[in-house]
């Protein structure tokens, strides 16, 4: 019953989008397990954070990332013991280099976590 709380949206130039601008996504992860700090080798690795909570636009559409900033609440589940768990908002794009066919930028704020 525990939740992870934040507002999240893809960033907006002059009010339109292009192909370059609008091809976004990003996921939320969970590690449960250890404590280490390997977070992955590379862009395409996870590491610990193993668990995926949530992928926002997983197929890379555009306009598949809200402009407006929106609220996300993840319940936490099938935790049933005590653990030193942490999270991770993984920017995941690929081709999302600067001269790349996706990304642009997003904006994450006011995260919380909430014990229930």
């Amino acid at each position: 019953g525990d939740q992870l709380v934040f507002y999240s949206r893809a960033h907006v130039d002059d009010g339109t989008f292009s192909a370059k601008d609008g091809n976004d996504r990003m996921q939320v992860r969970a590690n449960y397990s250890s404590t280490s700090s390997n977070v992955g080798d590379n862009w395409t690795t996870v590491g610990g954070f193993t668990t995926l909570l949530l992928d926002i636009n997983p197929t890379l559409a555009l306009y598949g990332y809200p402009e407006v900033w929106t609220k996300y609440t993840i319940t936490v589940a099938g935790v049933t013991r005590t653990v030193n768990g942490r999270f991770a908002f993984r920017y995941y794009v690929p081709e999302g280099e600067p001269d790349g066919n996706n990304a642009s930028m997003i904006g994450v704020d006011e995260v919380s976590f909430t014990s229930k």
